[in-house]
């Protein structure tokens, strides 16, 4: 049989997100290598990458959907959508303020 077991997953160590969304294969990789008794050292780093993984996925995506809002006005102001009006709201709603017609 030829390669690609685990996806090719060496070729994604330098994409973080193609390595987040491989994340099952890196739990596959870690089982694999403690199933080796000379690859403990391996199979541990290779945990400690999938654990690392998960933290980042789960940070970065609480912190993008903070913002979904803020980019989303500011995306459709540049596309001429919507107006600067819409950015600043969004903006004020993200960071808790009132809003400027409301003060």
């Amino acid at each position: 049989m030829s390669g690609g077991s685990y996806d090719y997953l060496y070729v994604w160590t330098n994409d973080i997100q193609q390595l987040i969304a491989r994340r099952h294969h890196l739990k596959a990789m870690a089982e694999r290598l403690a199933g080796l008794p000379y690859a403990r050292d391996a199979a541990i780093e290779t945990e400690r990458i999938a654990a690392a993984l998960e933290r980042l996925e789960i940070q970065v995506t609480a912190r993008a959907e903070a913002l979904d809002d803020v980019w989303k006005a500011v995306e459709w102001w540049d596309s001429g959508d919507w107006g600067e009006d819409a950015v600043k709201k969004a903006l004020a709603e993200y960071r808790g303020d009132q809003p400027e017609e409301d003060r």
